[in-house]
């Protein structure tokens, strides 16, 4: 049986005056999120229109695959620093499918 990629857009909205230091934790996600074997795409996108907001384009090949994801060393790092003083204001997280 075929398993469909996991296609997320997460939302993020920095807390006002932490745009520099919300930047600086996403982007250390990149290269290691990148590197996991199930990663298909894992792209930080900035808005343009609004200071301090934040798009994840993320593909990963099956659920097996996000789920290593967020068990990783790197992303458990991120909540544990979320906890300690989160930066972000907002959250939402989106799930799509491909049509075909």
């Amino acid at each position: 049986m075929a398993h469909s990629p996991i296609i997320l857009s997460v939302m993020i909205e920095a807390v006002q005056g932490r745009e520099a230091e919300l930047t600086d934790i996403l982007k250390a996600l990149i290269t290691p999120t990148r590197s996991e074997p199930g990663c298909i795409s894992y792209e930080l996108n900035v808005s343009q229109e609004k200071p301090g907001a934040f798009l994840f384009y993320e593909k990963f090949a099956d659920q097996a695959a996000l789920d290593a994801h967020v068990a990783s060393p790197h992303f458990q790092n991120f909540l544990k620093a979320r906890e300690a003083s989160d930066p972000i204001a907002s959250q939402s997280v989106n799930r799509w499918s491909p049509i075909t």
